[in-house]
């Protein structure tokens, strides 16, 4: 791999890293004055990032006197170059593959056979092709059950050698039963604009825009639910058990087994497509048990990495599914900026979308 290809790497994580770089062109002669938030407290967590990226580690000596971008993707270009050469372990899918490959990396019987990739399903131009380049050296593919992989390049053509290992898409839509992942995106929504952007989009509203023009009209009828033809959100419940359990038999998974027994009694989602640490345990616990690998205990390499963003659970659905470990008074992660209650993170969503 050369240093363009490299650079552009560096780049993607220094934008992950850093919002505000989201703008900046970024060079090898990219320093950080040039990057509004690179100081010198977060540039140790960009280090570790890069390192989590490339499955490198450097000595402190390594990465102290870097001057530019530059310098740095010649730094893990050199280490690079020493690596032995390790077959492939891929993860593939949504931000819940992302969270597993964070955990499953840091499991040492895993990461001393393989090098761990994570690749994202909306991978697209170079992106794309740096993936496909992966599968020449791959073993093994723990393939999300996402719908993506049906138009993915290998999807019918994908090596006889490479072992796959399948896990499902965990989520439960009736826990938040107006979210767009069900009824269709908000065709108001606007992603990169404006203010901290919502990730996640409510149909619901979205439906009641055009008859309630007032914004706080618009909430008192979304907070009340007030209104004709609101879906049975205990009826929904079972049909979202029963959908589980068919996805267990497809799969053959536990995990919505292990949704069904629990999701009412602990907390298991941030938002529909986010998993806390007690299920996305339970899922790298399984994706190891397939891969017939030692299943001891490792949750203590689970972190909640997808707490960034939380989508406050609608007190009326929360009554209705008798959600034991809902407070009417909880605050919600909201870009990792600040705390929003209910209330008002649904008044900001009416009045960033309109």
């Amino acid at each position: 791999m050369n240093n363009a290809t490299l650079l552009v790497q560096v780049a993607e994580v220094l934008r992950k890293t850093f919002p505000f770089a989201a703008a900046v062109e970024i060079t090898a002669q990219t320093t950080a004055d040039d990057v509004d938030g690179w100081d010198s407290l977060s540039h140790a967590l960009f280090v570790m990032n890069i390192e989590r990226a490339f499955a490198l580690r450097f000595g402190p000596a390594d990465v102290i006197d870097l001057e530019n971008v530059g310098d740095l993707v010649r730094l893990v270009a050199a280490a690079r170059a020493v690596l032995p050469r390790m077959p492939k372990l891929i993860v593939y899918g949504n931000c819940q593959s992302a969270a597993l490959f964070e955990v499953l990396k840091q499991i040492p019987e895993i990461s001393s056979r393989w090098n761990v990739v994570h690749h994202e399903l909306w991978a697209a131009g170079e992106t794309l092709d740096r993936a496909l380049a992966d599968f020449d050296d791959c073993e093994v593919l723990v393939q999300q059950d996402v719908r993506n992989w049906r138009t993915h390049p290998l999807h019918d053509k994908l090596p006889a050698h490479i072992r796959v290992v399948r896990f499902p898409f965990c989520y439960v839509g009736a826990l938040w039963p107006f979210d767009g992942h069900q009824n269709g995106n908000d065709p108001g929504w606007r992603c990169g604009e404006g203010e901290a952007q919502f990730g996640f989009t409510d149909n619901l509203l979205a439906r009641l825009r055009p008859q309630f023009p007032d914004p706080e009209e618009r909430f008192a009828h979304y907070r009340d639910l007030d209104l004709p033809d609101i879906v049975d959100i205990a009826r929904y419940a079972e049909l979202e058990e029963a959908r589980l359990l068919h996805e267990d038999a497809r799969l053959g998974s536990t995990l919505g087994r292990f949704i069904v027994d629990n999701y009412r009694t602990t907390r298991l989602f941030h938002a529909i497509t986010h998993p806390t640490p007690p299920l996305l345990t339970r899922i790298a616990a399984e994706v190891v048990a397939k891969l017939g690998l030692d299943d001891s205990p490792f949750a203590d390499k689970v972190l909640d990495y997808l707490a960034y963003y939380q989508v406050p659970i609608h007190p009326h659905v929360a009554a209705a599914l008798g959600l034991q470990w809902f407070s009417p008074h909880e605050t919600y992660n909201f870009q990792n900026r600040e705390r929003l209650d209910f209330a008002t993170y649904y008044r900001r969503y009416i009045r960033v979308y309109g």
